[in-house]
């Protein structure tokens, strides 16, 4: 199929600003489908169907997965299954609004981490482009109605901000050995089989079909495909890949966050 073809026109910087909006809003659909099913179940019906739109745009291309492809994405898919696991656990118990804005504290961890795995130091520039950025946040959100309480929730979507560095930083690594498509389809098929096996071995199951959760459970794999699918085929940098994706989340979480905490008209 030609969609690959076409994301390749899509400049890095842009088609990632996409992403970020696509990822960002995810946060309400997460939280509104967390309302009907189970979190393990949740991340496992995205997934699984994720992958298999992703099987389906490849079509004949799946017969030349490579090892290194499964490779790549045995290490990308276990960071995402921890991210996007202990993400969604947390918004049991958090607003999506200090979900999202937690979630975008991977923007530092990255450059953090690589720093600590690889000793690379990151540019003055990105480290300066971080600063403002935190910087402007907080101010928009106006530091003395923000809170961490130090919950449980907290702590797992903190958790699930650092599986998201390390996505970022495997996928910069693997992205120019491995065939895009084929990195994105061996990604979705690994969080599938990891939150499948989780969800069967630990989780208490309960589901209440209905037709908000099946439009929330379409979209949500759909956007899964989609933003794996473009970051294989043009993949920018991790550190620039990690800041823009913070920066537009930590944008979803100042309006979300302002409309949690802006009193109610009577």
């Amino acid at each position: 199929m030609e969609i690959g073809k076409s994301l390749k026109h899509i400049s890095p910087e842009w088609g990632l600003v996409s992403v970020c909006f696509l990822w960002g809003s995810s946060f309400i659909l997460i939280a509104t489908a967390l309302e009907s099913i189970s979190p393990g179940l949740l991340v496992t019906s995205r997934f699984i169907l994720g992958a298999l739109l992703t099987a389906l745009i490849m079509g004949k291309e799946l017969k030349n997965i490579t090892r290194v492809d499964w490779m790549g994405g045995l290490w990308a898919g276990t960071c995402i299954f921890f991210g996007y696991f202990l993400q969604t656990v947390g918004l049991q118990t958090i607003p999506s609004s200090i979900s999202a804005f937690l979630t975008a504290l991977y923007v530092p961890f990255v450059p953090l981490l690589q720093l600590i795995l690889f000793r690379k130091v990151p540019e003055l520039t990105v480290g300066l482009g971080i600063a403002v950025a935190f910087g402007g946040m907080l101010l928009i959100l106006d530091p003395t109605k923000l809170s961490f309480s130090g919950s449980f929730g907290e702590w797992l979507t903190i958790a699930s901000a650092l599986a998201c560095a390390l996505e970022i930083i495997v996928i910069g690594k693997f992205a120019t050995q491995c065939n895009p498509k084929a990195f994105c389809l061996t990604q979705l098929t690994v969080v599938a089989a990891w939150s499948t096996a989780y969800t069967i071995a630990f989780e208490d199951i309960y589901v209440n079909w209905n037709p908000t959760l099946i439009v929330c459970i379409a979209i949500l794999a759909g956007m899964i495909a989609f933003s794996r699918l473009y970051l294989g085929v043009h993949y920018p940098g991790d550190v620039l890949a990690g800041f823009l994706v913070a920066l537009l989340t930590s944008t979803v979480a100042c309006r979300l966050m302002r409309r949690t905490f802006s009193p109610q008209k009577s």
